[in-house]
């Protein structure tokens, strides 16, 4: 084994091989994913039925391409949502909160091994 092997655990309920852990860190990770619709209507959608295409939008269902959600709007608009897909991010961007650098640990008085 080299010396920059790591050793990873899979952890069991009473399993007391695993270490004591000391210190932690909060891992935030932030991507930008594009869902893709497409909207039909039998009428040209107004400012005002906005609000009601957002409300289909969340109406189908984003985990399988093609869901669609039909409805007839108050004002007789027949309207028509299609999910088509989602492109997922690759930009994830990253932040940490709690982090404790190696050189901070000395001056907390507190020994890493």
């Amino acid at each position: 084994m080299s010396e920059n092997a790591k050793t990873f655990y899979v952890s069991k309920e009473g399993d007391e091989s695993i270490p004591q852990y000391n210190f932690s860190v909060d891992v935030v990770e932030q991507t930008v994913d594009l869902r893709n619709y497409t909207i039909e209507s039998t009428n040209p959608l107004g400012d005002d039925e906005m609000d009601e295409v957002i409300e289909a939008l969340a109406q189908v269902d984003i985990t399988t391409e093609g869901s669609s959600m039909h409805y007839r709007n108050d004002e007789g608009n027949d309207i028509f949502v299609i999910f088509r897909g989602t492109e997922y991010g690759d930009d994830a961007q990253i932040s940490m909160e709690n982090f404790i650098s190696f050189e901070d640990t000395n001056e907390l008085g507190r020994s890493v091994k």
